[in-house]
């Protein structure tokens, strides 16, 4: 963003003669970075992974691992959003997140909705926690750091016996089971905070045969 808005600065000095093009001679434009997460490992947990992950979990320090794997998992969040979420974000009689452009990778406000299972883990957390606590999940200082919620991921993965996985896989897991579901992927985009539905399409491959399925509704016709 910032090598666009210099761009444009000085495009705009080329157009009103302030800057003559061969005085001052910009590079070529690179190319945009794609919005995608990493496209490096999209695998999705087994049935038997997913269990072991939130049993284990739930045994395993520190206190806030197992609320964490609960929300990452119904919410899709990217770790550097869900270590940044405060209770004012949540709005409990709604059902939503509110997450904050500050700490969002498309830098846009979202709203996405809580399931039963991520707000009942979260009302017990926040039982557990001082009440003047702002932020949902406090690491050593203030807010979770990646080094510990890296680190905090890879002892539990290792101990429930899961191997290549990092804490991103929970939102790969997110929306692969959303697909495989029949869940559509413009739904999904939205869900997963994607600007563009082409970030979305690489799950596409997931879905069932949501064509024919289409198509046969006109047989009884």
């Amino acid at each position: 963003k910032k090598i666009t808005l210099l761009y444009g600065m000085m495009n705009a000095l080329y157009q009103n003669g302030d800057v003559k093009r061969e005085d001052v001679k910009l590079p070529l434009k690179p190319k945009k970075l794609s919005e995608t997460d990493s496209s490096k490992n999209r695998r999705y947990f087994e049935p038997d992974e997913r269990i072991r992950l939130v049993q284990t979990a739930k045994r395993m320090p520190p206190a806030w691992l197992y609320t964490a794997i609960i929300v990452s998992l119904n919410t899709g969040l990217r770790p550097g959003s869900l270590f940044n979420l405060k209770w004012t974000d949540l709005d409990f009689r709604t059902s939503t997140i509110q997450l904050q452009a500050g700490y969002m990778k498309t830098k846009d406000h979202w709203i996405i909705p809580m399931n039963k299972k991520t707000s009942r883990a979260l009302k017990e957390w926040r039982k557990k926690i001082p009440p003047t606590q702002e932020i949902i999940f406090k690491g050593s200082e203030e807010a979770v750091t990646k080094q510990e919620w890296t680190d905090a991921f890879n002892a539990l993965t290792k101990e429930a016996g899961i191997k290549g996985m990092t804490w991103y896989n929970t939102r790969h897991d997110f929306a692969s089971q959303l697909i495989m579901k029949g869940v559509s992927l413009y739904t999904v985009k939205d869900l997963m905070c994607h600007k563009n539905i082409t970030t979305t399409q690489v799950y596409a491959h997931l879905s069932p045969d949501l064509k024919s399925a289409a198509v046969a509704l006109l047989d009884a016709l």
